[in-house]
């Protein structure tokens, strides 16, 4: 399975895209899907799929270990824990709920 290569201080991460062409570059933001793979790598252990459909109506399919994307989600998660618990605060805040 391919490693994930993970950048947590992402701003500048990509500047060899820079000067590039904008037709070499596809910039999706819209839907994508995972699809957890109960036995999807050679050792029986769990892995997971992503699809991304692009413009040119061919599909990228890429797949890691879930392991992988958990350490990745773990990290991420770690980096913006401050962040991630005032958004919470504030959605919770904003949020009416039930009486």
């Amino acid at each position: 399975m391919p490693v994930i290569k993970l950048i947590l201080d992402g701003d500048n991460a990509f500047s060899d895209l820079q000067g590039r062409e904008e037709s070499d570059i596809i910039h999706r933001t819209g839907p994508f899907t995972v699809a957890a793979l109960v036995g999807g790598m050679k050792s029986g252990h769990p892995s997971l799929a992503i699809r991304i459909d692009l413009p040119d109506n061919k599909v990228l399919l890429q797949e890691t270990s879930v392991a992988a994307w958990l350490a990745v989600a773990r990290a991420i998660e770690v980096k913006f824990r401050h962040r991630l618990n005032k958004q919470k605060e504030v959605e919770h805040a904003t949020d009416p709920g039930e009486d």
